[in-house]
């Protein structure tokens, strides 16, 4: 069995799980696939420098004599192990880290830069010399990954240029043209991978960014619905549990205590937005079934002009649970002799009225609990039905529902 490729299969998946994974949005997952991704790419690029380096090596021994060859091919091997401790360091913790391979790669690339135009400048071949070249650009493309700053990468950039322009004209100023053309691409090659990696790591941020929006949008979701599904039940609980509630309202309390327990436990065992509701069709139904198990209130309703009115299945559920809404307020705070709801059709749509002679109060938003904020004029509004609600002290409350036909 080929143990060894099977490790560098592991080593590489490894590496390229964070790249893998970034669509998933995990917390902090993008910067680490961000990182990854500048890591691989570095890992890849190096490459040209230990193929570069490993061939010029027998190279070295032909076309040179023993005073220049060894220093050459020691800068050679000295590449050589600094990339590959670079690469090893890099695929272990799949991002670029300065030390200690970082800062080693760059104290090497400038001493290949001193031993190749040393050699180039008493030697006629061609082939030796110009290792140096490639490892700049090299050198200064993975220094920008972990430098983490596009002014500092100029500069490291700009030194390894200068370095090359410098040792040229000293040493030898027929290649100089060829040094300063070198000496731009080092430039270049460096500001271009530290905007490239900068871009990555402000993308990987961006989407970490959204994704925690996304998280605590959904939190709040869900706490909109679960306030939403326990509202009511509260009511409920609370006029049950209150000794000055009057017997005669204790079975219809009761009825829809059993209701709402079978409505939360259907909540809490499955998803709610696949709960099984029994929706009317018509705005007549829904506000029969809104107010049957109110038996213990003094109603009157009014439902023969709105036999015709069809409403879809979610403005009905809606306006069902808003009608109950309203109908334990009037339970609770109003203390009414008569409450009466009227529903019709007109020419411009439907209208329903909920109007109770009790206390009333002075209608402000700002005093308004979540059953009118949320139950009533929000979740009406959201399928386009209007609400107003006038009171005044010791004249009731009118609470007018009106939406159009379909």
């Amino acid at each position: 069995m080929n143990h060894g490729g099977q490790h560098n299969g592991r080593v590489l998946t490894s590496l390229l799980r964070p790249v893998q994974l970034a669509g998933t949005w995990t917390d902090g997952r993008a910067r680490a696939a961000a990182e990854a991704t500048i890591a691989v790419v570095a890992v890849g690029v190096r490459g040209v420098v230990l193929i570069t380096a490993l061939i010029i090596a027998p190279i070295t021994f032909s076309n040179a004599n023993g005073a220049l060859s060894f220093p050459y091919l020691g800068a050679a091997m000295l590449a050589v192990v600094v990339s590959m401790g670079l690469c090893a360091k890099t695929v272990v913790t799949a991002r670029l880290r300065s030390r200690p391979w970082g800062i080693a790669d760059l104290f090497t690339c400038f001493l290949a830069i001193v031993v190749c135009t040393s050699v180039s400048s008493r030697n006629s071949s061609w082939v030796l010399g110009h290792f140096d070249l490639p490892y700049a650009i090299n050198a200064s493309s993975v220094a920008a990954g972990w430098l983490r700053s596009l002014k500092r990468s100029l500069l490291v950039s700009s030194t390894i240029a200068a370095a090359l322009v410098l040792a040229a004209a000293l040493t030898d100023t027929k290649t100089l043209a060829v040094a300063v053309s070198s000496a731009a691409n080092v430039v270049l090659f460096g500001v271009a991978s530290a905007m490239g990696a900068a871009y990555l790591r402000r993308l990987g941020a961006s989407f970490d960014t959204l994704h925690q929006q996304m998280v605590d949008a959904t939190k709040r979701l869900e706490l909109e619905r679960y306030r939403l599904q326990v509202h009511d039940a509260c009511g409920v609980l609370r006029m049950l549990a209150d000794e000055d509630t009057p017997e005669s309202a204790l079975p219809a309390l009761r009825r829809q205590a059993r209701k709402e327990s079978l409505r939360l436990r259907a909540y809490l065992i499955r998803d709610a937005a696949h709960e099984a509701v029994d929706v009317p069709a018509t705005l007549a139904d829904v506000v029969l079934a809104a107010t049957d198990d109110f038996t213990d209130l003094p109603l009157v309703v009014h439902t023969a002009l709105a036999e015709e009115v069809t409403l879809s299945e979610q403005s009905a559920l809606l306006l069902q649970r808003a009608i109950t809404t309203l109908l334990y307020n009037v339970r609770i705070h109003a203390n009414a002799r008569h409450v009466t709801l009227h529903a019709e059709q007109d020419d411009y749509g439907w209208e329903l009225t909920v109007h109770d002679d009790g206390v009333g109060f002075e209608p402000r938003p700002s005093i308004f609990g979540y059953g009118l904020q949320e139950q009533v004029f929000a979740a009406l509004a959201s399928c386009d039905i209007r609400v107003r609600l006038t009171s005044r002290p010791g004249r009731g409350t009118l609470v007018t529902i009106a939406g159009k036909s379909r």
